[in-house]
């Protein structure tokens, strides 16, 4: 039993089905965020740091923007800002070429005076700014 022919109209509608489950499902595969190292870079280091002033550290945090989610400094939840200069340094994305992969947003903290900062970041929406953060980390920036 033979089928009758199809079209090239047809068969492009099926190619670009196809091809459009492809990029669906492959563009939503999560990859983990690799593992960060390095001197004062925040990976399971703890939340606390102890500087001399002119010393600096930075904090990576795990982000994913195409969700509409970021990271920012919490200056109501924050206390101390005036011993320390925190830098945005932005989001770097990981290798995996995938759209909206995840990442991290990077903050450079260089201590300014002694005394002890309390920086809080917010993950959150920028047009949900009412509601609480969907996680807050906190870090203690100790300078001497």
């Amino acid at each position: 039993m033979s089928h009758p022919p199809r079209s090239a109209g047809t068969m492009f509608c099926w190619i670009a089905v196809v091809w459009g489950l492809t990029l669906l499902v492959g563009g939503c595969t999560v990859t983990a965020v690799p593992a960060v190292t390095g001197t004062g870079v925040d990976h399971g280091l703890g939340p606390t740091r102890s500087l001399a002033v002119g010393q600096t550290t930075r904090i990576g945090l795990a982000s994913t923007p195409s969700t509409g989610f970021g990271w920012a400094v919490d200056e109501e939840a924050s206390s101390g800002l005036s011993c320390v200069h925190i830098r945005d340094e932005g989001f770097i994305g990981t290798d995996s070429g995938l759209v909206g992969a995840p990442g991290r947003r990077w903050w450079t903290i260089t201590a300014t005076a002694p005394g002890t900062a309390r920086v809080a970041f917010a993950y959150q929406r920028a047009w949900e700014r009412t509601q609480p953060p969907a996680e807050v980390r906190v870090y203690m920036i100790q300078v001497r």
